[in-house]
């Protein structure tokens, strides 16, 4: 997935890390206002395996975390890019992640 770093904000929330019970990190939520929401085929469940081609294998929630924010803010390069699994989890309005 290639998401232009058209806004200040990407608009995700992952959960997940080598230091939880998702050893990858995984999409949660999806702000509406954020570029990832406009990104076409991000989906809430999907896995996060690599970001800008660094693999997420082996990181905690927050060296993943951290990955994600800093090569989203820099803007030197004007897109992120992702490879996520493929997902078909597709949630209804009252979908609540888990704590």
């Amino acid at each position: 997935v290639v998401i232009r770093k058209s806004k200040k904000m990407l608009g995700v929330a992952i959960e997940g890390g080598i230091n939880t019970r998702h050893p990858l990190p995984r999409i949660i939520t999806i702000d509406g206002k954020g570029t990832a929401f406009e990104a076409a085929g991000l989906r809430i469940g999907q896995t996060i395996i690599s970001v800008d081609g660094r693999p997420m294998q082996g990181l905690t929630h927050e060296e993943a975390a951290r990955i994600i924010a800093n090569s989203y803010a820099d803007r030197s390069v004007p897109e992120l890019k992702l490879l996520m699994s493929p997902s078909t989890f597709r949630p209804n309005a009252n979908y609540q992640p888990e704590n």
